[in-house]
């Protein structure tokens, strides 16, 4: 899949004292990204966590070169793949990914994610990688009323490793953790969401981190 998009934003009457730097103040910002995004994998059953076998990429780059009063640019890169685990529907995930910034006075907002546990911080370069192991618990089939079904609990233990440069100061990310999370529908809608808690252990600085997760994950 490749795709091209253009935008252009301007702002006025911008009237607070500090602007950061990925903010945009008064002025007009010009920019252009491309994104190209390959995915080759099998069919899976319903309550494979994963596709048995994938290969997943992305690449993505946007930049400023029309002009107006923001310049700066980002490219980012992603790699995914995924294999069986020991048991059925389980899966074990690697996943690797590359930023590089060209910072002039925007700071565009990256599309990776930054290792668990951690908040972002703006850098010029990025990589980091993650493994894995993700495992359906228990299927309940459960209905609250009309408002809740639960159709899947599931774990996940996961390690992040990565390692950000910012104006030549180099600084490393590790995190270990684990999240329990189920997958229900809400007031009987179509879609699938998947809400739960994160641990996420930090070595280097002797820190637990637990967070609430939500996404949606599909139809």
């Amino acid at each position: 899949t490749l795709a091209v998009n253009g935008g252009i934003t301007q702002v006025s009457n911008f009237n607070q004292k500090i602007r950061f730097g990925d903010q945009q103040a008064n002025g007009i910002r010009q920019s252009l990204n491309y994104q190209a995004i390959y995915q080759r994998s099998l069919l899976r059953a319903q309550r494979d966590l994963a596709s048995r076998f994938e290969q997943a990429g992305s690449l993505y780059f946007i930049h400023t070169p029309l002009g107006g009063d923001y310049r700066g640019s980002l490219l980012a890169a992603s790699t995914r793949f995924a294999f069986p685990g020991l048991a059925r529907h389980h899966s074990l995930q690697l996943r690797g990914n590359y930023q590089r910034q060209n910072i002039d006075n925007y700071i565009f907002g990256s599309p990776l994610r930054f290792p668990r546990g951690y908040t972002y911080r703006t850098n010029d370069t990025f990589y980091s990688f993650t493994t894995q192991y993700a495992m359906p618990i228990w299927y309940p089939d459960l209905a609250l009323g009309p408002f809740l079904y639960f159709q899947r609990l599931k774990g996940n233990i996961f390690y992040d490793y990565g390692q950000s440069e910012y104006r030549n100061q180099v600084t490393p990310y590790r995190s270990v953790g684990l999240e329990l999370s189920t997958d229900f529908n809400f007031m009987r809608l179509n879609f699938l969401l998947d809400a739960g808690v994160r641990i996420s252990y930090l070595p280097q600085t002797k820190k637990r981190v637990i967070e609430l997760i939500v996404t949606q994950i599909g139809i």
